[in-house]
């Protein structure tokens, strides 16, 4: 089961992980851990943004958005900033190992 998760997690973040600008990842264990810490960031973050972007139960005609990520992003990147993407992707797997 966690093989098939690694792999689905390297598909959805292979924009970033195999990104132009940056040294390839070779290592499978590495470009693995990399995807799990960048899909536990984004969890966290959209956490974090329901949290603060909670609203009180009010008649309102609007609804609530999570600002940066939208519902139907086709991007596993919306709303993040590049820099903490080139972190996380640089330092991250170092720091695990």
């Amino acid at each position: 089961m966690q093989m098939y998760n690694s792999e689905r997690l390297q598909e959805k973040w292979s924009p970033v992980l195999d990104h132009e600008g940056l040294d390839p990842i070779r290592d499978s264990h590495r470009r693995a851990v990399t995807a799990i810490l960048l899909e536990n960031q984004e969890q966290a973050i959209r956490e974090e943004r329901e949290f603060l972007y909670e609203t009180p139960n009010v008649h309102t005609n609007s609804t609530t958005s999570t600002a940066g990520f939208s519902a139907g992003a086709s991007s596993p990147v919306a709303g993040f900033d590049p820099v903490l993407i080139s972190l996380i992707r640089r330092s991250m797997p170092n720091l695990v190992a």
